[in-house]
């Protein structure tokens, strides 16, 4: 993957070899490699947020098992076992594209419903000839505010006015007072 011999990558540091920059460029110190901590600290490392540079000094994204060498109670040296992840980062890289439209899609309808929502509330409760409230949001008002007069204490008095003349129809209703005691 990294294209260099054995011979290479045993005449010279592995980190000075496939590790020394970062993709950005900017120079990637020893001191900050995780995989170079392992050798120091003999903790077991693993990560999928590094990059290894080829012979040819392209990147490449991995993913790292490092785990150090102990002889005799010392550490000798680090077995890192990697793999190129550079299909599964644009896997991801395409699954997050299209979750984000999907996101904008389901928003969008989303929206439109909650308009149509408004919409069909208002043709629920107001007359489409008139634009005057109808009887069901007359029953509605009527029964929201009979409850807050319970809920206060209060009297309720209902006054009705056919202002549009639209109906002839006469209305009976039994007004309970709000007050029963």
């Amino acid at each position: 993957m990294v294209n260099l011999t054995l011979k290479e990558m045993q005449q010279s540091s592995n980190h000075s070899l496939v590790h020394h920059h970062r993709p950005n460029g900017s120079e990637y110190h020893q001191r900050d490699c995780p995989i170079f901590s392992t050798l120091k600290d003999g903790m077991p490392r693993h990560g999928d947020d590094e990059y290894f540079i080829r012979a040819d000094g392209s990147f490449f994204p991995i993913e790292y098992f490092a785990n150090a060498i102990i002889e005799n109670n010392e550490i000798t040296g680090v077995v890192v076992n990697f793999i190129d992840i550079t299909q599964r980062k644009k896997d991801n890289e395409l699954l997050l594209q299209y979750q984000t439209n999907l996101e904008s899609l389901v928003n969008k309808k989303t929206q439109a419903l909650q308009e149509a929502n408004k919409k069909l509330l208002k043709m629920s409760l107001i007359d489409g000839l008139t634009d005057i409230s109808n009887r069901r949001a007359f029953d509605t008002t009527l029964a929201n505010e009979m409850l807050r007069a319970t809920r206060n204490k209060e009297h309720l008095t209902l006054m009705i006015a056919d202002i549009d003349f639209s109906n002839n129809l006469t209305i009976h209703m039994d007004i309970v007072p709000a007050m029963n005691a």
